[in-house]
């Protein structure tokens, strides 16, 4: 095939510069040069220090094409692909940087926050984790943070988290010692039987009050009663008897007088009056009167026999007055016990109320007696006791100090103002007599008791800042033990 030389045109620039080549069949196919090697070479003549700018290349001349066929195609009749620029080969589309979100996966209620932690390192949080998990006597967390980041109330949080997995604490009581009175006796309680204790006693009692004036009424005290009253009186006339045949040997006469009993001197059967007696010889005054004091000695040995009879009269009543007391209170007493004797509740509990059960039969008097006995035996027990010793119906009251509910969750106490009576607990008191006066019922908890078995979160500057409660938190902490004891104590006052 015959080739036709075309006229040359004007030259492109370097992006945009072209030729056509034609196969040997006829078919026209367009090239491009090669814009990577014309764009960076600039660039690498730039870079060398010192170089001169080069001057533009000049492109090559397109080869030869028919006349008419310059820039367009002939066939479509459209212009001539556009070579590819460099902005146009970073430029990102927007489908690439655009995100969707399907609506429907959105919630309705935003996710829960995990507060500040969620900023913190997964290092710190499983430190944080193993130390809330470890169940070691003697294992402690200790969190540090900027002064200015407010971290407790996320501690509380992540602490809570963790107080759900574990067993509900026992409830703690105070009751009285009956062996050792000046140091009350505190006993660990399943969940919710502190305060079910606490009810027991205090129905206890005033059942107990209730019923023991009634006891006078029983049949078995009536009969009992009639019969030591009716020995009494058969024992008392046999004294009076041997009293009057004393007396009329040594001519005397006995006359019974109210509260007990009236001598007088007899001559010829008829007893002799004061103006009588001062007209008589002197031999027969001295024989009265001397018969008159060995007269008086027995009317004394009488009426010691006649009061051991009364004593005796006495004791033998209250001894029946006490096996129908007993009868009642080992009646309530045998009912508590079996509530309260389940494994659970361990051997201490059930030999608290047996010691209570002895105790209220040696004093069931105390039951029966009104506020006055109250009052002259409260104000002699001050005399003859420490006034801060609980007596009479106080030493069976129960002291709840801490309570939970069954399947309650384990606590986590922030305590924001760690005072002494704060953590450690305090003795209220009360005032009595001029003077403030306290017992185990007034023994209240702290942040420490409540915390028991959970969690308690404490700004350790707070502790540091008082020597005396940093001391004592380290000896709590270190014995696993804390007392009732007195704030003013470690104060000096």
């Amino acid at each position: 095939m015959e080739r036709k030389k075309g006229l040359p045109t004007s030259g492109p620039t370097s992006a945009q510069a072209g030729t056509r080549k034609t196969r040997g069949d006829g078919e026209e196919r367009a090239s491009t040069p090669n814009l990577d090697a014309e764009i960076s070479r600039p660039a690498a003549e730039k870079s060398r220090p010192g170089a001169r700018p080069s001057a533009p290349e000049i492109p090559t001349p397109p080869a030869t094409q028919p006349l008419g066929l310059v820039g367009m195609s002939a066939a479509r009749n459209e212009p001539a692909p556009r070579p590819v620029r460099l902005l146009d080969r970073l430029r990102v589309a927007p489908s690439i940087v655009t995100i969707a979100t399907d609506p429907s996966q959105i919630p309705e209620t935003p996710r829960e926050s995990g507060g500040l932690f969620e900023l913190v390192t997964p290092v710190a949080r499983r430190a944080l984790d193993l130390g809330l998990a470890a169940r070691e006597p003697s294992f402690h967390v200790f969190v540090a943070a900027d002064p200015d980041v407010m971290i407790e109330d996320d501690i509380v949080r992540y602490a809570e988290r963790f107080a759900k997995r574990r067993a509900t604490p026992p409830d703690i009581v105070y009751v009285h010692d009956f062996e050792h009175p000046e140091a009350p006796r505190p006993l660990l309680l399943a969940a919710g039987v502190g305060r079910e204790l606490v009810a027991a006693m205090d129905t206890l009692i005033e059942h107990l009050q209730n019923e023991m004036p009634s006891i006078a009424d029983a049949d078995d005290v009536k009969a009992a009663q009639v019969t030591l009253a009716q020995e009494l009186e058969a024992k008392n006339k046999a004294v009076i008897v041997d009293l009057e045949t004393t007396a009329k040997t040594l001519g005397f006469g006995v006359r019974t007088v109210k509260g007990g009993v009236q001598t007088f001197p007899v001559l010829h059967g008829k007893p002799v009056s004061a103006e009588q007696f001062d007209v008589l010889d002197d031999s027969t005054k001295r024989a009265l009167t001397e018969a008159e004091e060995h007269l008086t000695r027995e009317v004394e040995k009488a009426a010691d026999l006649v009061r051991a009879q009364g004593m005796g009269f006495e004791e033998a009543r209250d001894q029946a007055y006490t096996r129908a007391a007993e009868q009642l209170i080992d009646s309530a007493m045998r009912e508590l016990i079996a509530k309260f004797s389940s494994p659970s509740q361990g051997k201490d509990l059930v030999a608290f109320l047996e010691r209570v059960h002895r105790a209220l039969v040696q004093d069931w008097e105390d039951l029966i007696e009104g506020d006055d006995d109250d009052e002259e035996h409260e104000e002699k027990s001050r005399r003859d006791q420490d006034p801060e010793l609980a007596t009479r119906l106080n030493r069976f009251r129960v002291n709840l100090l801490v309570s939970h509910e069954p399947g309650e969750t384990a606590p986590v106490i922030y305590e924001t103002n760690p005072t002494y009576p704060k953590l450690f607990g305090y003795l209220e008191r009360r005032a009595r007599f001029g003077a403030l006066l306290t017992d185990f019922t007034r023994i209240r908890a702290g942040s420490l008791h409540r915390a028991s078995g959970g969690v308690l979160v404490v700004r350790a500057a707070d502790l540091l800042a008082d020597p005396i409660i940093w001391d004592r938190m380290k000896r709590v902490l270190r014995e696993r033990q804390i007392g009732a004891e007195d704030p003013l104590g470690p104060l000096g006052l």
